[in-house]
């Protein structure tokens, strides 16, 4: 069956099946195309099961189903009237979701141009996405011309101006607001008096906080703090604090960025009583710790220094806040120096204290400095938490130093903890780092007798190609295997062969040359046969080349004593007709030579000349043609022919044996 015919079968049995189970269907198919997913999608709409269409869709845009090379007009193309504006809402609330604010904004302008209206969620989730992009210019022309608005886009609109520095835009946003007859909210006023408050404009944005209370609305605490935080930048202390003692006598409570800037006020007046009562209260709400981590570091130090000249003992707690904080920014030397001050003042710091520590040197790769706390905390009596483990462990190993991973994982154990799946990974990952080998350039050295076979390498037709086994003064074969490995690895064995140097005879095909071998022009093909055929002409009988084989067809005929293993090179007892299929991997349109070179005691002719190649891959048999043998002069004679193109040589070694005096 064709991949189109299974993509076909796929489509007819999910349409024939129930939505769910259609969607499982390709979920576990291999067959996710294009075709396939538009049909799925199609199902899951027009059944009204949008939730599920539009987790696939954000699938298929995100690229999480990297198999399907996905395009929303596809569905579009194929969606009916009654499924189209499903379809549309559809894609662009999985081009939001994906954080893509020009696709989303391109298939909303689609859709009003087709006359469709947006849904309105669909639409300020466009236009929250467009503001948070710093995409203003955009979202003020869709807001202009969308007809489907409800109150939550025109505070998402004046929200957006305001924080933009369009104020006076805002104001325009709530005048249509009003004239369409929609009530302006609690946020869509207090997004107005923190557009003021950031102009300066104190006093309008004091005419809009009474205006809210002739309209009914409660201001919340984030009302609250934007003027209470306004009245102080100009200067107005007074009203700023009193207004945050109405905030808590009409019963709101105050916030993190409340108490920050209360608290900031207090430590520019020096008025540490009041500063120390409000850490208190921050205290007792749980907010202290978030107070100081939100950056106000500089702010907290000198309430601390205040506190400590008033004579105010400072606790572990108090010390732990601004402990956490300093790790959190990354300010270690300073939280090194009041950790060491409470040790001092007698304080004994807490686990929470020892672990934000190791938390803040982990941050910085100090796997010296957190081993050392883990160890005081042990020492202590104290176990250090999942994190301060983890953390740990995830340095050393970055460092190398998987071994002393181990032994903290160890160590987790017996505490009772359990390491999770991320902690193992870690350890195993630099483990096999560290056990991988660094193949490091090393310095070329020329020497005249390279390349030269050692005293003991092997002699005779056994090595098929000769790799280097001496080096200056060391020899043998832990020094050629390395050179040898990494020129397999380069190329394919078939290539390297036949692109050697030739040296002599021990050297089997030559000397091997990895980057000649890259692109060869042409290779011998190796087939089962080729080796048979070898065997029985160095002697081989049929019952032992069946044995080797395993099947009885194969016999010895004795007709042939060439010995060529499909590799260039031949080993010839008597004279033979010598053949060779060769595959052309260099270009097309090529033709290579035939040169003769022929070992001492034998002529050889050509059949064919020139053996020409219209295409990559192409097959041309070699016919080398025993023409006569001379007198004899020595026991081996070496000869090479040769095939070229003129970039591209292809050397075959000939070895020619006197039967007479070579034992095989």
């Amino acid at each position: 069956m064709s991949q189109t015919q299974k993509v076909g079968w796929l489509m007819q049995k999910m349409v024939k099946t129930p939505p769910l189970k259609a969607l499982s269907l390709f979920n576990s198919s291999t067959q996710q195309t294009q075709d396939s997913a538009t049909v799925i999608l199609q199902i899951l709409l027009s059944s009204n099961l949008l939730v599920q269409a539009q987790s696939l869709l954000l699938q298929l845009i995100s690229g999480r189903l990297s198999s399907v090379s996905f395009s929303p007009s596809s569905l579009l193309s194929s969606s009916t009237s009654s499924t189209l504006l499903l379809v549309y809402d559809a894609i662009v609330n999985a081009y939001v979701q994906s954080q893509m604010p020009e696709q989303s904004l391109f298939y909303l302008k689609e859709m009003i141009n087709r006359s469709l209206v947006p849904r309105s969620n669909t639409f300020n989730a466009v236009l929250t996405l467009l503001f948070n992009s710093n995409l203003f210019e955009q979202a003020w022309l869709v807001f202009n011309e969308t007809t489907n608005k409800d109150s939550h886009s025109f505070g998402i609109m004046i929200k957006g101006c305001c924080q933009v520095g369009h104020v006076i835009k805002g104001f325009e946003i709530l005048a249509q607001m009003l004239e369409m007859g929609f009530s302006p909210t609690v946020v869509i006023y207090t997004s107005l008096i923190d557009g003021c408050c950031k102009k300066g404009d104190i006093e309008e944005a004091n005419k809009l906080f009474i205006e809210m209370g002739s309209l009914g609305l409660v201001p919340n605490e984030v009302t609250y703090t934007v003027m209470i935080n306004g009245y102080f930048k100009k200067g107005f202390k007074k009203e700023g604090l009193e207004l945050y003692e109405e905030m808590k006598v009409r019963g709101v409570n105050p916030n993190m960025y409340t108490y920050n800037s209360v608290l900031n006020q207090y430590c520019k007046d020096g008025n540490v009583s009041k500063a120390f009562r409000m850490f208190g209260e921050m205290r007792e709400k749980g907010v202290a710790r978030n107070v100081v981590t939100s950056g106000n570091m500089e702010k907290a130090f000198e309430l601390h220094l205040s506190m400590e000249k008033a004579g105010v003992i400072t606790d572990v707690y108090t010390y732990g806040v601004l402990i956490h904080g300093l790790c959190i920014t990354g300010n270690m030397k300073d939280a090194l120096k009041l950790f060491r001050l409470m040790s001092e003042k007698q304080l004994n710091p807490n686990d929470v204290i020892y672990n934000t520590m190791i938390y803040g040197y982990c941050k910085q790769d100090s796997s010296y400095r957190a081993l050392r706390l883990l160890k005081e905390m042990r020492e202590k009596g104290m176990i250090p938490n999942m994190a301060s483990y983890g953390l740990t462990i995830s340095v050393l190993c970055k460092d190398g130093k998987w071994q002393e991973g181990e032994d903290l994982l160890n160590e987790m154990v017996t505490s009772g903890l359990r390491p999770s799946d991320s902690i193992y990974s870690t350890i195993s990952k630099a483990r096999n780092k560290n056990t991988m080998a660094n193949i490091l350039k090393t310095e070329g050295l020329k020497d005249a007798r390279a390349p030269m076979a050692v005293s003991f390498s092997s002699r005779g037709p056994n090595p098929i190609i000769k790799a280097s086994g001496k080096y200056s003064r060391m020899s043998g074969t832990s020094m050629s295997c390395p050179h040898a490995s990494g020129a397999a690895a380069y190329v394919k064995t078939s290539c390297l062969i036949g692109l050697q140097q030739m040296l002599n005879f021990f050297y089997g095909s030559g000397h091997i040359d990895p980057v000649k071998a890259i692109i060869p022009g042409l290779v011998y093909d190796l087939l089962e046969s080729d080796h048979f055929n070898m065997l029985c002409g160095v002697g081989f009988t049929t019952k032992p080349i069946k044995a080797i084989s395993g099947h009885d067809s194969s016999v010895c005929s004795g007709a042939s004593q060439t010995t060529s293993k499909g590799f260039p090179w031949y080993l010839m007892l008597e004279a033979p007709i010598l053949r060779g299929l060769s595959p052309n991997v260099g270009v097309a349109n090529s033709a290579y030579e035939a040169i003769i070179g022929s070992p001492t005691n034998l002529r050889i002719s050509v059949r064919r000349k020139v053996l020409p190649f219209k295409s990559l891959h192409e097959n041309q048999s070699l016919l080398w043609h025993y023409l006569q043998v001379l007198p004899r002069r020595a026991i081996v004679s070496l000869g090479s022919p040769v095939c070229s193109d003129g970039i591209h040589t292809i050397r075959s070694p000939i070895y020619w044996l006197d039967s007479l005096v070579y034992d095989f």
